[in-house]
């Protein structure tokens, strides 16, 4: 009896005939295209995304559908990101309005034969992202973005040369933190008024 791992039950290896392997092929990719359908299975399931104050990174697994570069094509606008594969056409749950304008000449995609990683390069790098598309698909909680933004391992300026407003907003963004490493509940509608649009001048 075969158990996936390449041997049956007596320990004997075994291998697959070209049948085997197109036919799983086609059903794993009819899976990854029913997923893609529907928005929230896609981004549960197959897709997600970080960003910097300068690129948003979003990768789609695509492991289950034996797929070559050949296969796919991501296309840019300044508005919009549109994935393309040759047995599903477009996936529409990867592809659409983005929430925030790009800037097409510098964003760029690639696939490593199970993962496909695409970079958005952001026309404003004052703008957070809180979502990737602007229907709200692939959301992130503000907790999430905010993580994203302490997290980035980029260059700021010295905390001396930043405006009076950015110094409050850090010490704001201070208290949360320790808030949350303290165990407290964060009230959601207290936003920070996610005008972590970043108006950090150069933080």
């Amino acid at each position: 009896m075969k158990d996936g791992s390449g041997y049956d039950s007596d320990g004997c290896r075994f291998t697959r005939t070209a049948r085997e392997i197109a036919e799983s092929t086609a059903r794993g990719r009819r899976r990854w295209r029913a997923r893609c359908e529907e928005a929230e299975a896609a981004w549960r399931e197959l897709a997600d995304w970080h960003q910097t104050t300068t690129e948003v990174f979003v990768s789609v697994d695509l492991r289950e559908c034996d797929a070559s570069v050949r296969d796919l094509k991501v296309s840019f606008a300044p508005y919009s990101m549109e994935i393309w594969t040759t047995w599903g056409g477009r996936a529409k749950g990867l592809s659409g309005t983005l929430a925030r304008r790009i800037k097409t000449s510098e964003s760029t995609w690639s696939f490593d034969g199970e993962e496909l990683m695409i970079e958005l390069v952001k026309d404003d790098p004052d703008s957070v992202f809180q979502s990737v598309f602007e229907d709200g698909r692939g959301a992130r909680t503000h907790t999430e973005v905010l993580k994203d933004m302490v997290d980035a391992d980029e260059a700021y300026a010295p905390s001396d040369e930043i405006s009076r407003e950015s110094a409050e907003l850090c010490a704001q963004m201070r208290e949360r933190l320790g808030a949350l490493a303290r165990g407290e509940m964060l009230d959601p509608s207290d936003d920070l008024d996610f005008k972590l649009s970043l108006s950090l001048d150069g933080l």
